[in-house]
This record gives structure tokens, C-alpha cells and sequence, in this order.
């Protein structure tokens, strides 16, 4: 008799405890896929304007969208994480071109990371009610338009992915704030993304930065200090190459122009570049050298 007793007891002991697991998993389910109601009211406008409202889960008992872990990065991309009933990462792209963004991010106010694809914006109102907690700030697509960013953005990425003209300097100081620049394309060839980078910074500061750029010209580095990755792009500016003499606060230094057919004259200032900084360099560049007297 103490025998059965004992072993329905570790039954019913068993059973309560897969009951329990069960309960717990569910609840974890639930609590990472609720949003707070400001939160989840901006979400569902907002995708519903990008046209990516079919691409998000549905709760057929409540009919409520289940934001939190949508990921389709099929293009038109949505990824959106969550993390204590607030979004904190959003991955978006758009099927409706004309629907111009402004202040829809506002009421993100926990969001960390926020990526742009093909987006059309209002730079002036967005970067004014940019989320305060929004660190990290991508930009991906073609008619891309830069300017400055707000000071708490302290990584800022784009990636031109078709053929663009931008007809005036991309400026260091619009990113005077962050830690880390990132400026690719999706080809070199001539004729594509022709922008080319300025230094207006006034040598108030100096701007520690993880620089990793392709562009028209080699940039002018007074005042900043960090790691520079330079990508030049077919018929750059040859005589930019002066400016390498201004590289002597970087740490490491990565120049290639591999893909272009330019051969530019050794520049002597190369041979003269001297810093205790500099840890390494790495040069892919096609050169030819004329009489050099050293």
C-alpha cells in the first residue's frame, strides 16, 4: 500500500511539474510578444503605411499583431526585436516609395538600433524626434540624403546600393559624435556613387573615430585620430593624394583602389609620413614612380 501511495505521488509530483513548465514557457511567450499600447499603436500605423502590416503574425484569438520577433528579410525587409514590452531593434524596409517618414519614431522610446532600406524621410523633423536611446543608425538604399545627425547616434552606417550623384562633400563634422562611420557601395565603377568627403572640422576637438569609407578623393584627417579603411572609386581625384600627409593620428591606416584603372604618381608625402601612432599600414594601390631622391 506505502508503494502505491508513493509512486502516484511522483506521478501527480511529475504532472504538476510539466504543468508548471508549460505555464512558465507560455508566459515567457507571451510577455516577449506584448508591447506597450503607445508602442504597439505607433508599430501597426507605421507598417501599415510601409506596406508591411501582411508580413507581421496575427494572434487569431485576440486579433492583436504579434510585432515582436517578425523577421522577413525578404524585400521588403521588417525585423523587429522586443525586450521589456518595448521595441529595441527595428530592420525596416517599405513598399510605398511616396510615404515620406517624419516623426513616427518618436514613440520609440527604448529603441537602440534602427535600420532604413529604400526609406524616404523628412531628415530635418526625423532627426529632430530621433529616439533618444537609438545609438546605432543605418541607411541603405539608392537618392540617399545626408546631413547632420543627431548627437546621441554613436555608429553610423549607409550602404548606396544603385547609382548616385551627390553633388555636394559629405562633411566629417555632421558625425563629429559618433565612434564609428561606415560609408559603402554596392560597386566601384565609374559612374556610380560619386561622392567624396570633407573635412570641416575646426580643431576644437579631436574626433576619435573608426573611419571605414569609399569615396572620390583621399580626405583630409587633421583632428582626427582612430582607423581609417579607404575605398577609392574609378576617377577619383589623383591629387587628394597630398593629403596623406594628414594621417599621422591614425592608428591603422587601409587604402585600396584595386578595381580602378588610375596609376597615380607615388605621392612623397607617403614616404615622409611619421607618427607614433601608427601601428600598421596597408596600401592596394596601383602606383608608378618617377625619380625620387632619398
Amino acid at each position: 500500500m506505502p508503494k502505491v501511495i508513493l509512486q502516484t505521488l511522483k506521478s501527480n509530483i511529475k504532472g504538476y511539474f510539466l504543468i508548471f513548465v508549460f505555464f512558465i514557457s507560455n508566459f515567457a511567450l507571451l510577455n516577449c510578444q506584448q508591447l506597450n499600447i503607445i508602442e504597439y499603436n505607433c508599430l501597426k500605423g507605421l507598417c501599415t503605411n510601409l506596406g508591411l502590416i501582411n508580413k507581421v503574425g496575427l494572434n487569431y484569438t485576440t486579433k492583436d499583431y504579434l510585432f515582436c520577433g517578425t523577421q522577413d528579410r525578404v524585400y521588403p525587409t521588417i525585423e523587429i526585436k522586443c525586450q521589456n514590452n518595448s521595441v529595441s531593434y527595428l530592420n525596416l524596409g517599405t513598399t510605398n516609395p511616396s510615404y515620406e517618414i517624419s516623426n513616427e519614431f518618436s514613440c520609440f522610446k527604448n529603441l537602440t538600433s534602427l535600420r532604413f532600406i529604400e526609406m524616404v524621410f523628412d531628415k530635418d523633423i526625423f532627426y529632430n524626434t530621433y529616439p533618444p536611446k537609438a545609438t546605432n543608425f543605418s541607411l541603405d538604399g539608392h537618392d540617399l540624403v545626408y546631413g547632420p545627425i543627431p548627437s546621441t547616434i554613436k555608429s553610423f552606417s549607409s550602404t548606396i546600393n544603385y547609382q548616385q550623384r551627390i553633388t555636394t562633400p559629405i562633411k566629417f563634422s555632421w558625425y563629429l559624435n559618433t565612434n564609428e562611420i561606415n560609408f559603402l557601395t554596392l560597386t566601384n565603377l565609374r559612374g556610380y556613387n560619386l561622392h567624396r568627403f570633407d573635412n570641416d572640422l575646426d580643431g576644437s576637438i579631436t574626433w576619435y573615430s573608426n573611419i571605414r569609407i569609399v569615396s572620390l578623393n583621399v580626405p583630409s584627417l587633421n583632428f582626427i585620430s582612430g582607423n581609417i579603411s579607404l575605398t577609392l572609386l574609378e576617377g577619383y581625384d589623383q591629387s587628394s593624394w597630398s593629403n596623406i600627409s594628414t594621417f599621422g593620428g591614425m592608428n591603422t591606416i587601409i587604402i585600396v583602389a584595386d578595381l580602378v584603372p588610375e596609376i597615380s604618381p607615388f605621392p612623397i608625402q607617403l614616404s615622409q609620413l611619421r607618427s607614433k601612432r601608427l601601428h600598421s599600414m596597408y596600401l592596394d594601390v596601383p602606383f608608378f614612380f618617377s625619380d625620387i631622391n632619398y
